[in-house]
């Protein structure tokens, strides 16, 4: 639940803070404003095609090893949008989107790699409860911390922060060869 609550405030807040961050940043060039909504694209485009990457992934190796190094780019890399100005910020914002939003094909697996069939429908009801908590959160989280600081860097330190939490879940998220042979489930000692 952990991973549901932190992982959905970074995937929401990262979502709607990236077009105003951008036009932040950038906006010593006027010119460029017109282009910051194509940019905000391209970085979520590799969000997207990080999903889609991940989930080939997923099934050639544990979901340890695809959830650590999405999970150890996230908190450095939000450190760094929080940092820095100019062109940069694009392509670490599409770094950082590709953790963001590879994680959630990550966070769907866990469960139905982890989970008995049986309980599967009461965990997702309660892991996107507790995750849309943390997405509902957001919204007001960056509007207050805007207002009180006149800028992103502190919305993107609390990320970073939420961040750890989720490289935490990953650095004691289990290990098991049985995830990618099902049928060795039977035989494997009990943790």
């Amino acid at each position: 639940l952990s991973i549901a609550a932190a992982s959905g405030l970074v995937f929401n807040a990262f979502t709607l803070l990236l077009p105003k961050l951008l036009a932040e940043r950038l906006a010593a060039d006027p010119g460029l404003l017109p282009l910051i909504g194509t940019l905000a694209f391209v970085a979520t485009l590799c969000g997207g095609l990080a999903q889609f990457t991940v989930g080939h992934w997923i099934d050639r190796a544990t979901l340890r090893r695809v959830f650590l190094p999405l999970a150890a780019v996230q908190a450095p890399g939000l450190v760094a949008l929080a940092l820095l100005d100019g062109w940069v910020l694009v392509p670490i914002a599409g770094i950082v989107a590709a953790s963001v939003f590879g994680q959630v094909t990550v966070n769907e697996t866990m469960t139905a790699r982890y989970v008995a069939p049986a309980l599967r429908a009461k965990l997702y009801s309660v892991r996107f409860t507790v995750g849309f908590l943390g997405a509902a959160l957001a919204s007001p989280l960056i509007g207050w911390l805007h207002a009180a600081t006149g800028g992103m860097t502190a919305m993107l330190l609390v990320l970073a922060a939420f961040g750890l939490v989720v490289l935490g879940c990953a650095l004691a998220f289990p290990d098991r060869e049985e995830e990618l042979h099902p049928e060795r489930w039977a035989l494997a000692p009990a943790e």
